[in-house]
């Protein structure tokens, strides 16, 4: 079970940078608000920077944030866009 956690985490973490790409991409997008255009860019520009908005040295939280950070900005960029963009 707990080795099943965490190669799913690792799927994750590896996929992180495609889900940036394709969130970006609609970003670009005439049709999509403004909002959801900015949300969009800083998501992926967080998800893709070597800069971490909380650095991993920091105990407990550190590395957690990368992976609550990004899965959970994408799902709402993604909800957020208009069908016609996400097609």
């Amino acid at each position: 079970m707990l080795r099943q956690f965490i190669a799913s985490v690792r799927t994750r973490a590896r996929n992180s940078n495609r889900d940036a790409h394709a969130v970006w991409l609609p970003a670009r997008d005439l049709r999509t608000a403004w909002f959801v255009k900015g949300l969009a860019m800083l998501v992926a520009a967080c998800t893709v920077s070597p800069v971490d908005l909380i650095p991993d040295i920091i105990p407990v939280i550190g590395l957690p944030d990368n992976l609550v950070f990004a899965p959970s900005g994408i799902m709402l960029v993604v909800r957020f866009l208009p069908e016609a963009v996400m097609r």
